[in-house]
């Protein structure tokens, strides 16, 4: 079963960047603030998407449709605060890339502080 998996891996398109040209990703509320608003850089190979989400606390992405061959997707009133967002390439065969998280990156300069030390 492992070897199955690894050869549909090794078929599929490469993952699709979620990210900007400076690291941040490419996640917002727009048009009216109570949007999901999600962009990718598209993956060489790729036919269609398949765009994940699940509630911030849970360990499995709990809902998922598969877009056509788009790099942007609004999900109405959905919001991004409680939610986490993936994103995977599928080629017109159907072979599934990784999934690419949407994960805002540490502040820069940010140490942890502990509170009453």
């Amino acid at each position: 079963m492992n070897a199955a998996a690894a050869a549909t891996l090794a078929f599929a398109p490469p993952p699709p960047s979620v990210v900007d040209d400076k690291g941040a990703p490419m996640i917002n509320k727009t048009p009216s603030g109570y949007d999901a608003h999600l962009r990718w850089v598209a993956s060489p190979g790729a036919a269609a998407y398949r765009v994940f989400w699940r509630e911030a606390w849970g360990q499995d992405w709990q809902h998922d449709v598969l877009v056509g061959n788009v790099t942007d997707l609004v999900l109405p009133n959905t919001l991004i605060d409680d939610l986490v967002f993936g994103v995977a390439a599928v080629d017109a065969a159907g072979h599934e890339s990784f999934t690419s998280a949407y994960v805002t990156p540490p502040r820069a300069g940010g140490d942890v502080k502990t509170v009453g030390r």
